[in-house]
């Protein structure tokens, strides 16, 4: 949403709420901007927290080998994701589902927020495979890459519970 037309429906909202005067209104988005900022206070320590419990887990859990991550989930990039894993096909939509509401996020961002730790390979192998296809490509911004819409971006799988 643009910024003007934002500021014409706050104002249409506050006149709802019989505020009318410029410094009611003014004071109103005073107000909303102490909560939102409250709420995103809490958000971040959510954030912490949750990294604290990743650590935890990472700590504590019999360490994987590079093999048994490898034979946990068989994947051949050149087949069709229709063709992949009913695990990684979930995956490749949830992650394409982020990139959508999240865009230029770098990949370890994402893995971090699409599924849990013990899912994180399957999510770095989601991103690899949309990118072989070009659903999702990598770009520089600054000194960091991030994940963006690729070319076939149209063609993103699309998860569905009873699919298999």
């Amino acid at each position: 949403m643009n910024s003007s037309k934002f500021v014409a429906d706050f104002i249409v909202e506050c006149a709802q709420k019989d505020i009318t005067s410029a410094k009611e209104i003014c004071t109103e988005a005073e107000l909303q901007i102490k909560i939102l900022n409250e709420e995103i206070g809490k958000a971040q320590k959510l954030k912490i927290k949750r990294s604290n419990l990743q650590s935890v887990i990472r700590q504590l859990s019999e360490p994987k080998s590079k093999e048994d991550k490898q034979n946990r989930l068989r994947v051949d990039f050149t087949l069709p994701i229709e063709e992949q894993p009913a695990e990684l096909r979930k995956m490749c939509s949830m992650v394409c589902n982020y990139v959508s509401e999240n865009p230029d996020k770098k990949p370890n961002e994402i893995i971090e927020s699409v599924a849990s730790y013990l899912e994180s390979d399957t999510v770095y192998l989601a991103i690899k495979c949309l990118g072989y296809h070009s659903i999702i490509n990598q770009v520089s911004s600054g000194q960091a890459r991030v994940v963006c819409k690729g070319s076939n971006w149209n063609d993103r799988p699309v998860y569905e519970d009873n699919q298999s």
